[in-house]
């Protein structure tokens, strides 16, 4: 059985032969995200494999799981990106920033707007201590895991402290 391990020029050829197709493929799948947002991800998880096959000549056993490794890692990638955008979207509107960057057209508006943010921050301050923690630490761009650690507390049990705390500032300003 003959073995044929991933080197550089085996990532160049399919940097040349297959990551188009696989940039496309992403593009079409993250609309959300731009087209530069999803071109630096597949060159990140590129240099990462460059980095891996430098390390360990065996890392990647075939091309083929080369290439699937590269699409698992990029989508996953793309992923976070969406997450991390979403999180400062949610911690722009209650720092007091214009959501989705739009600016007000005229003084109701704006006070229109003002009062959101202060009906959003007066719900998160009536919140239970533990679910108004979890809150604000996740609207600055922590992660559940990291959350977690510092109360004490499972992954699952800050998802649902953080889902519920959210649930009821929603409830609160409508």
């Amino acid at each position: 059985m003959l073995v044929i391990s991933v080197n550089a020029k085996c990532i160049e050829k399919w940097w040349d032969d297959t990551a188009p197709i696989l940039l496309d493929k992403l593009k079409t799948k993250f609309q959300t995200l731009t087209s530069q947002d999803i071109e630096d991800a597949l060159q990140e998880t590129v240099m990462i494999a460059l980095i891996r096959t430098r390390q360990n000549e065996n890392y990647f056993k075939a091309p083929h799981s080369f290439s699937s490794w590269c699409e698992k890692v990029s989508v996953n990638r793309c992923l976070d990106l969406i997450r991390k955008s979403k999180r400062k979207s949610e911690a722009h509107l209650v720092q007091g920033f214009r959501y989705h960057n739009t600016l007000p057209i005229n003084e109701a508006q704006n006070f229109e707007h003002d009062e959101l943010v202060k009906e959003v921050v007066d719900s998160i301050n009536k919140l239970p201590v533990t679910s108004r923690k979890v809150v604000k630490l996740y609207l600055d761009g922590w992660s559940i895991k990291e959350i977690g650690k510092l109360i004490g507390a499972t992954p699952r049990q800050v998802y649902y402290l953080k889902n519920s705390g959210i649930k009821r500032i929603s409830e609160a300003i409508k």
